[in-house]
């Protein structure tokens, strides 16, 4: 992460991920700068879904920790929603019975439209043919954008689609090596 982060550099950005691990802000990516899109660990939301506001869980999770006890933390530490008083569920599409999207899907398109028409690399990272949440929508956006390149970096499966071969670059190998080697060329 901290590769990539050296290899963007000061270059206007934005992260799409899959990934909930919060990987990306804490190797100093800019949160308003990413779309987690299938959500992450660190928020929760209300179970009720009696309103759409996310909400920190690493302070509460370190509460609960703390009195932790055989494995039982006390009740009175189980997060409950300020508004309505329901449990809370963490911020995972499938965790909760209704997922509370964010703004992130807003922050990309805003900033694909600052793009739009101009040079644009999308970098995909560790995605396979088969993942098609990510994987589908970038390389229609490539092939939309004429002056988009597409770099997808993944070992032992690199997809490309025909369509956008001409502008696209596949590396077969491990992402930690391959940005640690792009970081060294530049």
């Amino acid at each position: 992460m901290k590769d990539l982060r050296d290899i963007i550099g000061k270059k206007d950005y934005f992260v799409l991920t899959s990934n909930g691990e919060c990987h990306f802000e804490m190797s100093g990516f800019d949160p308003e700068k990413m779309d987690e899109i299938e959500g992450n660990w660190l928020t929760m939301q209300c179970r009720a879904a009696c309103h759409d506001t996310l909400y920190p869980v690493l302070e509460k999770a370190e509460d609960m920790h703390k009195a932790e006890k055989d494995g039982l933390v006390p009740g009175d530490l189980t997060p409950k929603c300020p508004k309505c008083g329901s449990p809370m569920d963490i911020h995972m599409m499938g965790a909760a019975d209704r997922y509370v999207s964010d703004d992130g899907d807003q922050r990309l398109g805003a900033f694909l439209e600052k793009y739009h028409g101009k040079r644009l690399v999308i970098l995909e990272l560790g995605i396979g043919w088969r993942n098609q949440l990510i994987k589908g929508p970038l390389m229609r956006l490539t092939a939309a954008e004429p002056k988009a390149s597409y770099i997808t970096i993944n070992l032992g499966e690199v997809y490309i689609t025909e369509n956008i071969k001409n502008k696209s670059y596949g590396i077969d190998g491990k992402i930690a090596d391959v940005l640690r080697e792009i970081k060294k060329a530049m």
